[in-house]
């Protein structure tokens, strides 16, 4: 006879512990699915990454078995939203918008929708036809706004007609990072 099963808390963030309490009577073999075989009563802690059901087994001597099922709930990790950049230039680098630099380049970009992030991190790149790659003028720089001004890194390269790419992803207060948004691509010229 099962006389108690419980679960506490009920609802946890993926990877939290949850205590999982039973006490079983008159059984000779007691087991939990996921867990295996456990003594006729006593606790264990779970630590589920998914909304998981438990179901406790007990089986007489007799072979007859009694069973009961209680599930925990693991709540979706709040994730921020990936932002969607706007301005300047398209994902696209051989149609990229062509910019003058002179008085300095702003980054901006939208937050997404489904969560607030606390901050950004944004990465800005030029092509180096010398190296043929990618040299980041800044990466991960971080900032509370949805704005960054590019100038002093675009300043540091003498370099005009270069091909240009930045993206940008945000980061919750819990410390969980969106995907990166695609790069964007500009050119840049009139450099001071």
């Amino acid at each position: 006879q099962i006389r108690q099963v419980s679960i506490t808390p009920g609802e946890i963030d993926a990877g939290e512990a949850a205590e999982l309490c039973y006490q079983v009577e008159n059984a000779s073999q007691v087991s939990i699915s996921g867990i295996g075989r456990v003594t006729p009563s006593g606790c264990t802690v779970v630590r589920p990454t998914e909304t998981t059901a438990y179901t406790l087994t007990a089986t007489n001597g007799s072979g007859q078995s009694v069973s009961s099922t209680i599930q925990v709930t693991v709540r979706a990790a709040a994730t921020p939203a990936t932002p969607e950049a706007l301005t300047p230039g398209t994902p696209d680098s051989e149609n990229a918008e062509t910019l003058y630099c002179l008085n300095g380049v702003t980054l901006n970009w939208q937050p997404g929708s489904n969560v607030t992030p606390s901050s950004y991190a944004v990465t800005l790149q030029f092509f180096n036809r010398d190296l043929d790659g990618w040299v980041s003028v800044f990466e991960d720089t971080a900032t509370t706004s949805t704005s960054l001004n590019a100038t002093d890194g675009l300043a540091q390269y003498d370099s005009s007609y270069q091909l240009w790419r930045w993206t940008v992803r945000s980061q919750n207060a819990q410390g969980s990072q969106s995907q990166t948004a695609p790069w964007h691509y500009f050119n840049c010229t009139n450099l001071g």
